[in-house]
């Protein structure tokens, strides 16, 4: 892998509107989270979009979500448009559909939502049971449906990517998965069916001695990710904040972004010792970003 490029700002702004979920999916590390659930305040959000608006049109993409459902935040909708109206790129988020209502499409809808990914994982009942605990398959199923059907309605361009995200419970099931939802999405909106290689995000592989890998990671580099009360961590893999450098109601967000700490940590990843980090030593993301960065329309392996 390339040496990642340092730059002055980021490229990726992910903000975690909230913090905790309703479900308890398998693969997730929710049940190892130490940090208090909750919604962001509203004066950190503003803060986040006011440091952030000078390199606005440097960024790719604005993520409203990080370790948690975003549709919890009961100001999901007007943050969605906050950043609209400010002139933010690429703004959504990634959800797991309980929340979808039809009035929540339609807010979204008339926010400007850019994108939301949803996270389904198999196309069978069963399986999504055993995979996305504390969840209905019908109703997650309708609410998707749904969502789709309303924006095609209006000629919304906003765009839906479904995702599945491999492990042994759906091993196999990719191809009817891939079926099911490409005759559903939009290429013309440019949905896309999104296939997630497994990896160890929730930390439940031990180490190895000398990690997983020695390439440094491109999240680190080009993704700036500012948890629900304002602190800036090494990424979401990073769920419980061992490695804040700072936080944005205290210190400028590029003072953080640019900090000395910031630095030494890139260039620790830069000479191939990410293992010597926490949470990094566990992180096997960094080897399967080859495999994540080609992003072909319906089979699209991604972060």
């Amino acid at each position: 892998m390339d040496t990642p490029e340092i730059l002055h700002h980021p490229k990726r702004l992910y903000i975690e509107t909230f913090h905790g979920c309703n479900a308890r999916c398998a693969m997730c590390s929710i049940g190892i989270w130490r940090r208090p659930a909750g919604q962001m305040k509203q004066e950190v959000f503003e803060r986040v979009m006011k440091e952030a608006a000078p390199f606005k049109d440097g960024l790719v993409v604005v993520s409203l979500y990080s370790s948690g459902e975003p549709l919890m935040d009961k100001d999901i909708v007007e943050r969605v448009a906050h950043a609209k109206r400010a002139g933010f790129p690429n703004v959504g988020f990634s959800t797991n559909a309980h929340f979808l209502t039809e009035k929540m499409s339609r807010r979204l809808f008339d926010a400007e939502v850019d994108w939301i990914t949803i996270s389904l994982d198999t196309p069978n009942r069963e399986t999504f049971h055993e995979i996305r605990q504390r969840l209905d398959f019908t109703k997650v199923m309708k609410n998707v449906n749904r969502h789709i059907h309303i924006r095609n309605r209006l000629g919304s361009p906003s765009k839906v990517n479904i995702r599945f995200i491999e492990q042994d419970a759906n091993a196999n099931q990719f191809k009817d998965f891939l079926g099911y939802w490409s005759a559903r999405l939009s290429e013309e909106a440019g949905d896309e069916v999104q296939r997630q290689p497994r990896n160890n995000w929730d930390l439940s592989l031990e180490a190895k001695e000398d990690g997983f890998g020695d390439s440094p990671c491109h999240r680190l580099f080009d993704q700036c990710l500012v948890n629900s009360d304002g602190a800036i961590v090494l990424c979401c893999s990073d769920f419980n904040a061992e490695h804040a450098f700072g936080n944005v109601m205290e210190t400028p967000l590029l003072a953080i972004w640019n900090s000395v700490e910031r630095r030494r940590v890139q260039e620790t990843h830069r000479q191939g010792r990410r293992a010597e980090l926490k949470p990094c030593e566990k992180c096997d993301i960094p080897e399967l970003f080859p495999l994540m960065k080609e992003f072909p329309r319906k089979n699209k392996e991604s972060l």
